[in-house]
């Protein structure tokens, strides 16, 4: 009994010895193992030299932000040649000459002029609508600018005119009495009131313009935002 005691005791200490150093090192090969390893860039390059791989894209989106007197100064550059958006409202038009073609007979001030100018003036109302009146100050602001012109939407298509190929209320009102047929009485023509007629149908399209930091794009950015699926273009313009 006392003999097989001591025994146990070496056996014990002879495991203890061999499985804790077996633990520790399966334990080190463990953490080793699962430890996140370096991954190793196999790209060269150098600063401000092309690029001579393939397409490189993160997984993620990510700004690279533009100094602020660079974006100052784009601001500044497009909108100096930048052309403002507005729509033409054919209602004004419309209802414009369906009130004059009603007090052309039923109004004394109309229905006593002469037929011919009768005729010029309805003539002369629809050439005023067709090439565009519209507000004073939104005309001046163009033709102050250094483009001179506006984008004029009609549907889906906007096209580039000049602003002096528009009128004003007072212009337009000018002309009227300016083209008038030769030996018109002048003092008759005022006592017309057709500057009731004139009306603004050229409206600034407040939906389709932009302007450099407006809050549809990205300006503030150096470039696009970089994607996954490839590069996502800004909005820039929005006018005010």
């Amino acid at each position: 009994m006392s003999t097989t005691q001591p025994r146990k005791k070496r056996k014990f200490r002879i495991r203890t010895r061999l499985f804790v150093p077996l633990i520790f090192i399966v334990a080190i090969l463990l953490i080793t193992y699962i430890f996140p390893k370096q991954s190793s860039f196999s790209y060269s390059f150098d600063e401000g030299r092309p690029w001579q791989y393939g397409l490189l894209t993160a997984p993620f989106d990510f700004p690279i932000y533009k100094p602020a007197d660079q974006l100052k100064a784009e601001q500044d550059s497009i909108l100096e040649f930048y052309e403002p958006y507005f729509t033409v409202n054919d209602d004004v038009q419309a209802d414009a000459l369906a009130n004059f073609d009603v007090d052309v007979n039923m109004n004394a001030r109309l229905s006593e002029l002469p037929p011919k100018l009768k005729v010029y003036l309805r003539k002369k109302l629809v050439d005023i609508y067709e090439n565009g009146i519209m507000r004073s100050e939104d005309y001046d602001r163009i033709q102050g600018s250094r483009t001179g012109a506006l984008r004029l939407k009609r549907g889906n298509i906007a096209e580039s005119r000049e602003i002096d190929s528009f009128c004003t209320i007072r212009s337009a009102y000018e002309k009227v009495l300016a083209d008038a047929p030769e030996g018109t009485e002048l003092n008759a023509l005022k006592a017309a009131n057709i500057n009731d007629y004139i009306r603004e149908n050229i409206v600034y399209e407040r939906a389709t313009d932009y302007r450099p930091g407006g809050d549809r794009g990205y300006p503030h950015l150096q470039h696009p935002l970089i994607t996954q699926t490839g590069i996502r273009r800004a909005e820039w313009w929005k006018w005010c």
